[in-house]
């Protein structure tokens, strides 16, 4: 089990909602107020048409997840940390994949 408060990027989708006003449902961020300064990581969404696209149920109860079809991109904001003078990052992504 990770521990989510030594992440420096924690993006879930959980609650989301194609719903939401359309200012919030195109904000996915995320801020690291364990680093001084604290930063904040954003995501950008390119090519959305928000009907295709964007936050979905799945209908088997693991909740939310962002759909990202026909021609759309998402680019999550992050930079590879250092710490001690040593540049490390591991990156676990979780991936719904369907129609391949």
């Amino acid at each position: 089990m990770v521990n989510e408060n030594s992440l420096v990027l924690n993006l879930s989708s959980a609650g989301r909602s194609n719903n939401e006003d359309v200012s919030v449902r195109s904000s996915w961020a995320y801020t690291n107020i364990n680093i001084d300064p604290p930063e904040t990581y954003r995501t950008t969404f390119n090519n959305f048409n928000w009907f295709n696209n964007g936050w979905k149920d799945d209908n088997s109860g693991l909740g939310a997840y962002l759909s990202v079809a026909n021609g759309a991109s998402a680019n999550i904001g992050f930079k590879a940390i250092e710490l001690n003078g040593s540049s490390s990052t591991t990156i676990e992504l979780r991936f719904r994949v369907r129609n391949i």
